[in-house]
């Protein structure tokens, strides 16, 4: 690449380009005084074709066709463009001078016992690499803003949720509660009796079948990179995991309250946590957001609740206590910003 915009350069400037044999090679030569500067450019980037021979052969043709122009004096200098300087030096021609553009640091190398040949060359290599460098650090910044403002976490957490689905179905069938059982869904006796307190944890990573899965991830993707952008990524996932985890528990004293053995299982309730932080977040900025009403909100996440009040096998507790869980946490958690735009959180 950098070969290239060093031509396009040489083909702006007052140089004037001669074809040599090999279309590898492109050669710049340019009228000083009573001499001529004759300059090539190599692009070693993607390794090379041509031996030391051919390029010492093709560059004295060139040289040839000055001395019948009646130039007697004339320089030569190679450009250069390798991630292996030393390797690339081995490989270049003795006469003349050469000078290694660095691919790796976008930087000009001149060797002690290479001249510094005539004219504004050096001043334009410079000026083409310091380019090249700013360049490169305008998309590196733009990356890393991108990255910065990109929900990695929500992300991270739906691939998790995914996998752990995947490697489920492919030793059993999530839609048996025996074998979510076995493999750390909720069940009252288990934590009650047992002690086996993880569940709390390893529940909100497992799902009922495909429709659960996609229910919940839907909601995470769609409300998840609201809460994570204005919270950040450490805290974001914190309530999602506190939350979920006191979803949990608020199901286990739920059943305890109504002798239910049932087998639960689902994200459903660190996601309403995540809604829970996202009401709070909505509310402290409720001046801002004139797009946004905030009774229809919470409407909406009421309406939310209705549904699973009114529809069987919905774990209402642990969506009540993650949504609560959420808001609370929210409060803790969210710092509104002085300085913002108005739909900003």
């Amino acid at each position: 690449m950098i070969a290239g915009v060093i031509s396009a350069a040489f083909e702006r400037s007052e140089f004037e380009r001669i074809h040599g044999i090999y279309p590898e090679i492109a050669y710049w030569c340019m009228e000083l005084d009573d001499s001529i500067l004759c300059c090539s450019v190599y692009d070693f980037s993607k390794g090379h074709h041509l031996t030391t021979d051919e390029l010492e052969e093709d560059y004295m043709r060139v040289k040839w066709h000055y001395k019948q122009l009646g130039f007697k004096t004339i320089n030569t200098v190679s450009i250069v463009c390798t991630y292996d300087c030393k390797a690339a030096r081995e490989h270049t021609i003795a006469e003349g001078v050469c000078w290694f553009i660095d691919l790796n640091e976008m930087r000009l190398i001149i060797y002690e016992d290479q001249k510094v040949a005539d004219g504004p060359l050096r001043d334009m290599l410079e000026t083409i690499l310091e380019r090249v460098r700013e360049e490169a650090e305008k998309i590196r910044l733009s990356r890393d803003r991108r990255l910065k403002t990109a929900p990695v976490a929500t992300i991270t957490l739906t691939i998790i949720n995914v996998i752990v689905f995947i490697i489920m179905e492919f030793i059993g069938s999530t839609t048996d509660a025996y074998f979510m059982y076995k493999h750390g869904a909720m069940y009252m006796p288990a934590i009650t009796e047992g002690g086996e307190y993880y569940r709390l944890f390893t529940a909100m990573f497992l799902h009922f079948g495909i429709e659960h899965l996609t229910g919940n991830m839907m909601a995470l993707i769609f409300i998840g990179d609201i809460v994570e952008k204005a919270l950040g990524k450490v805290k974001y996932v914190l309530i999602y995991i506190l939350a979920g985890v006191m979803a949990s528990a608020c199901s286990v004293l739920m059943n305890v309250y109504t002798d239910s053995l049932a087998v639960s299982a689902g994200a459903s309730g660190a996601v309403f946590g995540i809604i829970g932080a996202l009401i709070y977040i909505v509310w402290a900025n409720r001046d801002r957001l004139r797009n946004l009403n905030l009774s229809r909100f919470v409407f909406a996440v009421a309406y939310m609740l209705f549904t699973g009040f009114t529809s069987a096998g919905v774990d209402n507790a642990a969506h009540v206590g993650g949504l609560i869980a959420g808001f609370i946490l929210g409060t803790s958690f969210y710092r509104r910003k002085s300085i913002t735009k108005e739909s900003s959180l």
